[in-house]
């Protein structure tokens, strides 16, 4: 009894510790004042919720890019991006055997700019010219896939030497990072972007509202792209002087992480209280993985009594369904743990009914695996930002859909260990 007394007396204690903290970073509020210039300005791409998602910046490049659009800077930006591609990196086009001098002539007007072909973010063409320019662009999310590889591939079969077509190849990211592909792919920044624009804004006669919505992009990429170093400093400052006010509101701020979470343990206890069959228990969960279980697979694989180790309580099997909501997505696979001495082998008569190896001294064992799309990648951002029962509506439908891939393999299962 004591010792609970002292631990809820010590929770009182830090509660207040908390609330005392917090309340002199409000009393200091001010401080808050010097963010201003950054964050009380009217913004479209705030206003719009696509700051920092990287399929609306490609779509603003699309758009700054093309020389035949309406933004009154003609060919500027992709011109002024080859000038300096060309002067950083003459031992590549002289590999490639591409003429920089008529790189550096080309009428730009005669391209045509395509998003998301193939996949590729952003794609200059000119038929005329017999030139293709490749621009992948990277905000917050790496490689995958071998996907640079592979757009290449893609561009010169479509596009092949032998036809008199030249590729080029551009991998934009926030810090100029290194390309997977180095051969092929030459690493520009956003911060060599934002210095042309920054360069030719006022220099250029440009329509006001088409440079007001220039300009707010480019606080955008201040912000939320590159480093804005006087940003920094400022921050930097007043973490210094509330360090444990801030530690502890970002400790409580609404987590995308913990959103997903919740929905998929709220759809898994529903479906354990309307249908006979799914059994869900959230003790065998975490932030990640929820688990659950069905009384299909309980009848061919029931748990051992007495057996440790694993996910304990002689469990042989369970259903999880992995949090990838960074990426948009969630995994749903089948697992075993190898009770095969105390079940009679059935682990092992799985992987010869499904045709599936097993490794010597093997522990875990995935005989079903499927991924569900919950929403594009580049857009997991916004979709988070949402509405929370709209979120929850969408992530409910694909689990619905998914769960229909975890009966047919159930019954498919079924089937084979009966006819054996």
């Amino acid at each position: 009894m004591d010792a609970s007394m002292n631990r809820d007396s010590e929770i009182i204690n830090n509660n207040q510790i908390d609330k005392k903290i917090v309340k002199e970073f409000l009393l200091d509020i001010n401080c808050l004042d010097a963010l201003k210039p950054w964050i009380s300005k009217i913004n479209i791409f705030d206003i719009l919720k696509v700051s920092r998602t990287e399929i609306r910046h490609s779509n603003m490049l699309s758009w700054l890019l093309d020389a035949n659009e309406n933004h009154g800077m003609d060919d500027l930006l992709i011109r002024s991006i080859i000038q300096s591609i060309v002067k950083n990196n003459q031992d590549y086009f002289e590999s490639k055997n591409i003429s920089v001098l008529e790189l550096l002539t080309i009428d730009y007007s005669n391209f045509i700019v395509i998003r998301e072909w193939n996949y590729i973010d952003i794609l200059l063409l000119s038929h005329e010219d017999k030139l293709v320019i490749c621009i992948e662009n990277k905000i917050g999310i790496g490689e995958h896939d071998n996907q640079l590889e592979r757009y290449v591939k893609k561009v010169e079969s479509t596009y092949p030497k032998k036809d008199g077509y030249d590729a080029l190849y551009i991998y934009l990211t926030p810090n100029n990072d290194l390309p997977s592909d180095i051969n092929n792919w030459i690493p520009f920044s956003y911060v060599e972007v934002l210095d042309i624009l920054n360069d030719r804004i006022e220099k250029e006669n440009i329509e006001p509202r088409v440079k007001l919505i220039i300009e707010n992009y480019m606080e955008i990429l201040r912000r939320f792209v590159v480093k804005d170093k006087e940003l920094e400093e400022i921050c930097i400052n007043i973490y210094k002087k509330h360090r444990q006010a801030l530690d502890l509101i970002f400790d409580n701020k609404p987590d995308f992480g913990n959103i997903a979470a919740d929905i998929v343990r709220e759809y898994l206890a529903n479906k354990a209280s309307e249908s006979e069959n799914i059994i869900f228990n959230p003790d065998f969960s975490t932030k990640t993985i929820q688990r659950f279980s069905t009384e299909t697979f309980n009848k061919i694989f029931p748990s051992i009594p007495d057996v440790k180790g694993f996910w304990g309580n002689g469990i042989n099997y369970f259903w999880e369904i992995k949090n990838y909501y960074s990426v948009g997505k969630l995994n749903l696979k089948f697992v075993m743990c190898n009770y095969d001495l105390q079940n009679g082998g059935k682990t092992a008569k799985l992987a010869k009914l499904l045709n599936k190896g097993l490794k010597e001294n093997w522990q875990w064992k995935t005989f079903e695996s499927f991924n569900t799309i919950i929403v594009n990648q580049n857009q997991t951002d916004e979709f988070f930002e949402g509405d929370y029962e709209d979120i929850k509506k969408v992530i409910f439908s694909k689990l619905d859909k998914a769960m229909e891939k975890v009966s047919s393999f159930e019954s498919k299962v079924k089937k084979l260990w009966t006819m054996n």
